[in-house]
């Protein structure tokens, strides 16, 4: 099937996410009807607390009409960028399959703020993908400046043009999400892989809040 003018599917990596996932899924509900949200992928990487007793838990007491949840289990944790990847492959197939447009991606742990979802899909316009540039960091000295570095080596070995300050949370048509996910082996790290594929892109300066429960799961890369 083609796909249609419209159609989220959004893509949610998760781990040890038991005290913010139903507050993360929440936002994520509330802002669906904007953004013709069909469904939500989430991607638990191994977690060893509630989390997924969290999200059934959740789900149970949120009757529709809402965006049908999927939960995808990984069988251990594999770590960020492969959760990602895993939940990108279900995400194409679900689209592919009911001739939905769009491949949506943000982490779980609301630095990325849901809400930002509209800007995302309305700044895609006559390009494939759309993707959030910090446009601030609320994160200590230390981790700005690991941040820092690590995007300069990243920019230094690369052979071609990772935008800087640029995370996962990001929406892409389904044609370029297609080839992420059969082009994952290209880049252990997804803002590169999604630099490489080509296809025509664009930053939206976005605001990034700090870890709804002060941690971080991700480190720098994030």
């Amino acid at each position: 099937m083609s796909p249609s003018a419209s159609g989220l599917i959004l893509v949610a990596p998760v781990f040890n996410e038991e005290k913010i996932v139903a507050r993360f899924l929440e936002r994520v509900l509330a802002v669906a009807g904007q953004v013709d949200m069909r469904g939500v992928v989430i991607v638990d990487d191994g977690s060893n607390d509630g989390t997924c007793s969290a999200i059934r838990e959740f789900l149970s007491r949120t009757p529709g009409p809402r965006p049908k949840v999927r939960l995808l289990r990984l069988s251990r944790n594999f770590g960020h960028q492969v959760a990602v990847v895993a939940g990108i492959q279900a995400a194409v197939a679900w689209a592919e399959q009911a001739g939905f447009a769009f491949v949506g991606l943000i982490d779980a742990d609301l630095q990325d703020r849901p809400e930002d979802l509209p800007k995302l899909l309305s700044a895609v316009g006559d390009a494939d993908v759309a993707y959030g540039v910090r446009a601030s960091r609320s994160e200590g000295l230390a981790f700005r400046l690991a941040a820092a570095t690590f995007h300069w080596l990243l920019a230094r070995t690369a052979r071609f043009d990772i935008p800087r300050d640029a995370g996962t949370f990001s929406v892409m048509r389904l044609r370029a999400a297609r080839v992420v996910a059969a082009e994952s082996h290209q880049a252990p790290y997804f803002p590169a892989l999604r630099a490489w594929v080509g296809f025509r892109q664009v930053g939206v300066p976005l605001a990034r809040d700090v870890r709804a429960d002060d941690s971080s799961r991700v480190g720098p890369l994030g």
